[in-house]
């Protein structure tokens, strides 16, 4: 049987499951299919995989998916709304993809009890990631690596994430000036991982997202409305944080 999966991946998939550590044990929620899950467990024919979703139409072509590859053994299906069906320390590593970044970020604090410190989380939203980073920043959790592709016309990231429990506590809440919060914003958007490492795509996406930014800006100019007026100031701030953003990939 041919057990190359990778025919089976989109860019998307292939970058998240390349975030996967080696040997933890995964829980994919929002498994769909369950190709990530395939894809995790082929690499490491020791590791446990629970692949869990809620909805039953796409477990049962995870299942048949699992079956045809021989890994009933190294993968279990559960029907899970969120971490729901998880026990407490049962797995080292969650994947989440494909999902909104506000639907993504209640799922988190939904499963926060499920996690122990140095959880590992692989986090790919498919809007709203400044909620997700969001949530990671106030929650203890370090971002170790970013990556993010083009991928049949729309733009997606990766985040890799680290539990520390520690931080939690202890993390800062003083109040902070304008500049700070529009550097906090920027960063919570765009990724300081991908900013730091001037990560090609992020540089493409920027340019557009300013192109298309000024051309809204310069239209919502020409209104008088006071609705036009509040999108205009909306769109100022966005581009101010490009502005934050293009900055800093100079550095």
């Amino acid at each position: 049987m041919d057990r190359n999966i990778n025919s089976n991946l989109t860019k998307r998939m292939q970058m998240v499951a390349g975030f996967i550590p080696p040997h933890f044990v995964i829980a994919d929620i929002g498994c769909d299919h369950a190709y990530v899950s395939i894809a995790a467990a082929l690499k490491d024919p020791s590791r446990k995989v629970l692949a869990m979703d809620v909805r039953p139409d796409p477990l049962k072509i995870a299942r048949e998916n699992i079956r045809e590859f021989g890994l009933e053994d190294q993968i279990e299906i559960r029907l899970s709304n969120g971490f729901e069906a998880l026990k407490k320390d049962e797995s080292d590593c969650a994947v989440i993809a494909g999902m909104g970044g506000q639907l993504m970020h209640d799922i988190l604090a939904n499963g926060l009890c499920k996690m122990h410190d140095g959880y590992v989380l692989i986090l790919s939203p498919q809007s709203e990631p400044e909620l997700v980073r969001g949530f990671l920043r106030e929650h203890g959790f370090t971002i170790e690596a970013e990556n993010m592709c083009f991928d049949k016309g729309k733009y997606y990231i990766a985040i890799r994430a680290v539990l520390h429990l520690e931080d939690v506590s202890s993390r800062d809440i003083n109040a902070k000036d304008e500049k700070s919060l529009l550097a906090e914003d920027a960063l919570d958007q765009y990724g300081a991982c991908l900013i730091g490492d001037k990560n090609p795509v992020l540089i493409e996406f920027v340019k557009r997202e300013e192109e298309k930014l000024l051309s809204v800006q310069e239209k919502l100019g020409k209104m008088d409305s006071q609705s036009a007026k509040e999108r205009y100031q909306a769109v100022t701030y966005e581009l101010e944080k490009l502005g934050f953003v293009k900055d800093a990939l100079k550095k």
